[in-house]
């Protein structure tokens, strides 16, 4: 759940005018281990609605540090982290019952298209479009808004 709830942040960080992400990474780690209980067993596919759902409420506040050395964790902005959770928890939940083709295309919405990460991860320079369409260079040079650079984020 960490690893998905990671990469949407950075489909997020890569929608907005501002290139940032609504939580650091050592936040999401923390989120989840708020979240789940140790031992406890989450069946995978209600795992992701379900965190996302009890995340969208718990970057409201501050979380303690896990580690114990660092002052409290706090979203950038609790609203926009709380809506953007919201939204992709309950898409997510609704995909579990939809048929397969309507679940990938909602979950696309959610997580964005596999066609497009290819291509971000390609090393083909990309561009993003308002809105946050992911466009890549060869496609449409004479549409770029704002450049992606092919690199991987370590968070804020």
């Amino acid at each position: 759940q960490v690893r998905i709830l990671k990469d949407l942040n950075r489909h997020w960080q890569m929608s907005t005018d501002d290139n940032r992400k609504p939580l650091c990474s050592f936040h999401v780690t923390a989120l989840a281990l708020a979240i789940f209980k140790e031992g406890e067993e989450v069946p995978h596919d209600e795992g992701t609605p379900r965190f996302l759902e009890a995340a969208a409420q718990k970057v409201w506040s501050s979380l303690k540090d896990p580690a114990g050395v660092g002052p409290d964790l706090e979203a950038r902005n609790p609203a926009e982290a709380s809506a953007l959770l919201s939204l992709a928890a309950g898409k997510t939940r609704k995909a579990l019952s939809l048929p397969d083709d309507e679940a990938v295309a909602l979950l696309n919405e959610v997580f964005g298209d596999p066609e497009q990460r290819r291509a971000l991860l390609s090393g083909e320079p990309v561009s993003v479009e308002p809105g946050g369409r992911f466009v890549s260079t060869a496609a449409a040079t004479a549409t770029i808004t704002r450049s992606v650079p092919p690199v991987r984020s370590h968070g804020e």
